[in-house]
């Protein structure tokens, strides 16, 4: 019959391929550890500002849309207010969940451990007690604060919303809110845990170099370990000859042998900064950083400044702000170490 109607039949082997597929996309969403970002109290925090702003924002539509306009501006103290209290008590009750799983059930619910179904369902928690108490509390200091609308929903009981209605406009912006949320957590989450894996340390202790670096008290010692994530390679500190930003993450450039190599880390280039000497690798640019040890010298261009690096013809911008602090250093740095071959 449905090949009559022309609707093409999906084979059961690939049918069940396609539900194999989403469900091992679906566990690993789930799944994914918010450990290392959600263990750091600042880290948490950071999601209620941005959970309250979703809150507000659903409530000022939900007068706007149900009542008019018209409403809204003859109303406009009373819905900011409402609006306000409204969004506070939602975030305050995900909080509230937060901290008592936390507290009542540590060995499922300790920050370290969170994943995002784990976070799902514990402000799914907070979901519930917060629609709970909109219906008895907020609702219920309108009389005080606002005792017109008291008075115009008592005389229209059709423009009160029931619990019901509450949960079918409120819930589609709740899981809105929460998926951006932890979007941001894994992307954060992400980033620490690249954080953690790359790293610099002593040359003898890494024995998968990409270069071998001149022995000399010029030359940054150490290697960069890439983590994991790349492959757990290592890049030598004294081949790389310049770093830049790109799109929020940052390129390594470093020499292997006659030519130049690169690799993308998915870090921005002033954390990966954070890691790299500092008496050897020297911003020039808000997007690029150089390794002192490859520069042949500066040019000028015009009113522009340009860092020359040997070997590779590379040429990298200098901006003017930082010129003054940086002629200096590099002019003694190229005469106390001499330029690498």
């Amino acid at each position: 019959m449905l090949k009559a109607l022309g609707v093409k039949q999906v084979p059961m082997d690939r049918l069940d391929e396609l539900l194999q597929q989403r469900k091992r996309v679906t566990k690993e969403y789930f799944g994914e550890p918010l450990g290392d970002f959600y263990a750091i109290s600042a880290n948490r925090l950071m999601l209620y500002p941005f959970l309250t702003v979703f809150f507000l924002l659903e409530c000022l539509a939900y007068w706007a849309f149900f009542h008019g306009p018209a409403f809204v501006m003859r109303h406009m103290a009373f819905v900011t207010v409402y609006s306000l209290h409204k969004a506070a008590l939602f975030t305050a009750c995900l909080w509230a969940a937060d901290l008592l799983v936390r507290h009542l059930a540590p060995a499922w619910g300790a920050y370290a451990s969170r994943s995002v179904g784990r976070q799902w369902l514990i402000w799914a928690l907070g979901f519930a007690v917060s629609v709970l108490l909109l219906q008895s509390l907020v609702n219920g200091l309108v009389v005080y604060y606002a005792p017109e609308i008291a008075a115009y929903m008592a005389a229209n009981p059709e423009d009160r919303p029931g619990l019901l209605k509450v949960i079918f406009i409120v819930l589609p912006y709740w899981g809105a809110g929460v998926f951006f949320a932890l979007q941001v957590a894994k992307s954060k989450n992400r980033r620490l845990r690249l954080m953690v894996g790359i790293s610099v340390v002593p040359e003898e202790n890494d024995g998968d170099r990409l270069g071998k670096p001149p022995s000399g008290p010029s030359h940054p010692q150490g290697v960069l370990k890439l983590g994991r994530e790349n492959g757990d390679r290592a890049i030598s500190l004294a081949d790389i000859t310049h770093l830049s930003m790109e799109d929020h993450y940052c390129r390594v450039n470093y020499a292997a042998g006659n030519h130049l190599k690169n690799v993308l880390l998915r870090l921005p280039l002033k954390e990966m900064m954070s890691k790299l000497p500092g008496e050897h690798f020297l911003q020039c640019h808000r997007s690029h950083v150089v390794n002192l040890r490859h520069v042949s010298h500066l040019a000028k261009e015009g009113r522009e400044y340009k860092v020359v690096l040997n070997r590779f013809e590379v040429e990298l911008p200098v901006s003017r702000h930082r010129f003054k602090q940086l002629e200096p250093r590099l002019k003694t740095a190229l005469a106390q170490s001499p330029v690498a071959p």
